[in-house]
């Protein structure tokens, strides 16, 4: 599990007893109660780029470094879990971003050559794991990422509704 080397080295820096293990477990718990707690903001133009892309039959998944309970509390929350045909967490590759493991694991289970993926992407690692996958990526630029390096990617955006159906049939020549 690619969270367990991140939480020994916090363990380490902040001289925890815990193991990396229970802090795994308490920092999921206490997210996972306040996820299902609170209203997820949804981000202006998702579900219809969404709806655009599978109205011209793209295939769509998730490569999250979160968790599996995570991506489906979000994407149950926001109502698109219908619309992916996989969904793959960070919990089921061993290395995290910028790894591109999580990406090639996404191309594996399509059967499909990386090459013929579009990824989009609002942090520096992922861009980074993408590439490293020889995907093409659509940096996303937003309020919720931070100001992050995202100059790897090939294009972009900062709204959602810049991914125009033009830029769409573009991505598929």
């Amino acid at each position: 599990m690619a969270a367990i080397p991140t939480w020994t080295k916090i363990k380490e820096d902040m001289q925890r007893e815990e193991t990396p293990e229970q802090l795994v477990a308490f920092h999921r718990d206490y997210f996972y109660q306040r996820f299902e707690q609170f209203e997820i903001p949804e981000v202006k133009g998702v579900k219809q780029l969404i709806s655009r892309l599978k109205k011209q039959n793209v295939c769509l998944s998730v490569a999250s470094s979160s968790s599996k309970e995570l991506i489906n509390i979000f994407t149950q929350k926001l109502d698109i879990q219908r619309y992916f045909d996989v969904m793959v967490s960070g919990n089921e590759v061993e290395k995290s971003k910028p790894n591109p493991d999580i990406f090639l694991k996404v191309a594996q289970w399509y059967g499909a050559a990386p090459e013929h993926f579009w990824v989009i992407e609002d942090s520096k690692h992922g861009v980074e794991a993408a590439k490293s996958a020889g995907m093409k990526c659509i940096g996303f630029a937003n309020a919720n990422s931070g100001n992050q390096d995202l100059s790897k990617a090939d294009v972009i955006v900062r709204e959602m509704d810049e991914i125009t159906d033009f830029f769409i049939e573009q991505m598929y020549r």
